[in-house]
């Protein structure tokens, strides 16, 4: 018998088409694409000797579903556990720019970039705390049933002073109103 040579013509088992087949590895192919071969097991059953073959495939893999009690266990685990700044820092720089699952090419429309980065949310913390939480104009701290939104202020901008960015010396704490102000002295329109 004469080998075959490829391109193969065959038609698929499920819809009929016929397709090609350029090499002989795909041979026994039977359907011209996944969804077709998926479509072609619905509405069948499986034999014993099949279900137990995929029962051994599964075991030590986890693909069963967390108890409310295993879900509860695991909120309390994590519940005070924190990162430290090295850390932090570390996973901000493995997620930015191309490695990053939302990146678009380089394409970023966000005015305040600097809201997603590690070393200004530290910077941030490092500034609140020194400021013990209150801001340093009106005096203005949440408590009693009252919140207060609190912003870090660079006194030196942060668009013409980058090597100033990160300094907790260049940063003060202000409630939202001080900081409009500020910002804004003849009121916002």
């Amino acid at each position: 018998m004469m080998p075959k040579k490829y391109p193969i013509k065959k038609q698929c088992d499920y819809c009929n088409n016929e397709f090609i087949i350029n090499n002989g590895m795909e041979k026994n192919k039977k359907y011209c694409n996944y969804e077709c071969y998926w479509n072609s097991l619905i509405g069948k059953k499986k034999s014993k000797k099949t279900k137990l073959k995929m029962s051994l495939s599964n075991i030590g893999k986890h693909n069963r579903k967390h108890t409310d009690i295993e879900k509860l266990k695991i909120k309390l685990a994590s519940i005070g556990r924190t990162w430290s700044t090295e850390r932090r820092l570390l996973f901000s720089e493995y997620k930015k720019a191309h490695k990053n699952h939302l990146w678009k090419g380089g394409k970023d429309i966000s005015v305040y970039k600097h809201y997603n980065n590690a070393k200004y949310r530290i910077w941030r913390e490092k500034v609140f705390k020194r400021d013990n939480y209150t801001c340093q104009t009106c005096g203005a701290r949440s408590g009693n049933g009252k919140a207060i939104i609190l912003h870090p202020h660079h006194m030196k901008s942060y668009t013409y002073y980058p090597k100033l960015r990160y300094i907790t010396n260049n940063g003060i704490t202000l409630c939202k109103s001080c900081h409009l102000k500020l910002h804004f002295p003849k009121g916002v329109n």
